[in-house]
């Protein structure tokens, strides 16, 4: 049978689309992350390895094997990432679509998403609870570089959070407040906490911030005694929690350090 030109042209026309839309998806790859299911018995080095050999750029390389870190996120086209799913069962490959470090405009946060199952994420961040919030609101001290209370992820959760109190050993040389956060990294450990879009706690807390570290520029002139400084918020963190979990108040007894 004699197939009409016009089949002929429209079937030709449609062979190169399809080689265009995939010459496309080769150009463009996208993110991807690759771990395997059992953390605790693979190696590494073989993960990073099997991901070089696709050509894909790496973009994260996770290898922190005392925690069970084991992970790498690499560009790919699709297709190829479609392959390793199929052939590596052993390899978990889920696109890497919400890789924003404050999850604003949509979605779960990749930090949360991951931490609440062993392998993967699934799009959504549900902690185990112990028991239901209920209104009670645990202390979380935050012993480092100071807080800072503007931030986002403290000053949208509106009620969520409480800033409590705070303390700043008298002899160390610093002008900023507790509630300031020059070096950037307290403010980080209290986000991850209990922050608004980052935080593991999803209870209301109240913050409380525990200066140890000087400002910036001091740090030559007091490097020696930054032990006795750690030492000395821990003490009064432990003080000022035993003072108020004996005062009859149960909603007072729980303290995160």
């Amino acid at each position: 049978m004699k197939i009409p030109h016009q089949i002929r042209l429209l079937s030709g026309l449609l062979v190169l689309w399809v080689a265009m839309i995939h010459n496309a998806m080769a150009q463009n790859p996208q993110r991807f992350m690759v771990e395997p299911r059992d953390v605790a018995n693979a190696q590494h080095r073989d993960l990073v390895d099997t991901v070089a050999a696709l050509g894909g750029d790496i973009y994260v390389d996770v290898d922190f094997p005392e925690v069970g870190g084991n992970m790498v996120g690499v560009l790919l086209d699709p297709e190829a990432a479609a392959d390793l799913r199929n052939t590596r069962p052993d390899l978990v490959v889920i696109q890497d679509q919400e890789l924003r470090p404050d999850g604003r405009g949509g979605g779960v946060p990749w930090s949360p998403d991951r931490i609440d199952q062993r392998v993967g994420t699934d799009g959504l961040y549900q902690p185990p609870m112990i028991k239901p919030c209920e209104g009670n609101r645990p202390f979380v001290y935050i012993c480092d570089t100071g807080v800072l209370a503007t931030h986002t992820e403290f000053t949208t959760a509106g009620s969520r959070l409480g800033l409590t109190s705070s303390y700043v050993p008298a002899m160390l040389p610093r002008v900023s407040t507790a509630w300031q956060d020059p070096w950037d990294h307290g403010t980080g450990v209290a986000g991850c906490a209990v922050g608004e879009t980052l935080g593991a706690g999803r209870c209301p807390a109240n913050l409380i911030s525990a200066v140890c570290y000087p400002d910036p520029g001091t740090i030559p002139g007091v490097a020696g005694s930054f032990a006795s400084f750690a030492a000395d918020v821990i003490y009064w963190s432990l003080n000022e929690h035993n003072q108020r979990a004996t005062d009859g108040d149960p909603f007072n007894d729980a303290s995160v350090l």
